[in-house]
């Protein structure tokens, strides 16, 4: 596994529209991922108005940055819900398997203080994939939304920072009490917990739970009790039953 820390920008984030300039300031930009340094220069901005696979099949994103909005899961019904949490993945999964040089996600509030350190895989870490960017503030919002969908005519540049990577070992902690029971010893019963968690807003991405109530300032992605209580639970049982 890798433990990763996102660098951030080299310089802003610049969308040239008929001869006018939009400078994103470093401070409103989040690297959401991003395996090497790469720098895009005058690439052709392509913009959707919803993070849909098929969209892509009509349009040439050949070397093309692609600027969408984040999907706003928590205002849907719960039976939209997930149907559109999948497509969200199905589209980043498409941005990755086509000829486009980064994408771009329009986000609501405030732009992070931080960047966060992400868990991934070595496979992860090594992909040749495009680079995504989370932007914020209100000068992005406003060019979005005065900008019509499809390819624009406008040109973004921008250069991104190598990650901050380190070779982490994870450990998975197993015990095993057989039962005296001829008959029922090869049968398991599983006992599991988890030590990690989600963490914050901007490490959880959208593996966070749509559906979690939304509090003003509060960026934890809390747990059921946040103090280690599942993998307690667990071992206090293990050592119960090995004694019985």
């Amino acid at each position: 596994m890798v433990q990763r820390k996102a660098r951030g920008l080299e310089s802003p984030l610049t969308i040239e529209s008929g001869g006018e300039v939009l400078c994103i300031p470093v401070k409103d930009v989040q690297v959401h991922r991003a395996n090497r340094g790469i720098e895009i220069v005058d690439s052709r901005v392509v913009k959707l108005a919803t993070q849909d696979p098929a969209l892509l099949k009509e349009l040439d994103v050949s070397n093309a940055v692609i600027f969408v909005p984040q999907p706003d899961l928590r205002s849907l019904p719960d039976s939209e819900r997930e149907v559109a949490y999948q497509r969200s993945l199905a589209f980043v999964k498409a941005v990755e398997q086509s000829r486009a040089v980064g994408m771009l996600i329009l986000m609501s509030g405030r732009s992070p203080s931080n960047s966060p350190t992400q868990l991934i895989s070595d496979t992860e870490a090594t992909a040749q994939t495009p680079p995504i960017l989370r932007v914020y503030g209100d000068a992005a919002a406003n060019w979005f939304q005065a900008t019509k969908d499809g390819v624009t005519g406008s040109r973004a540049s921008v250069r991104v920072s190598a990650p901050e990577d380190r070779a982490v070992t994870l450990k998975n902690v197993v015990g095993i009490l057989r039962g005296s029971d001829p008959k029922l010893r090869e049968i398991c019963v599983m006992l599991t917990a988890h030590y990690d968690h989600l963490g914050t807003i901007d490490t959880a991405g959208v593996t966070a739970n749509p559906g979690a109530p939304k509090r003003p300032g509060d960026r934890i992605f809390n747990g059921a009790n946040d103090n280690g209580s599942g993998t307690v639970s667990v071992i206090e049982i293990a050592d119960r039953k090995s004694v019985v």
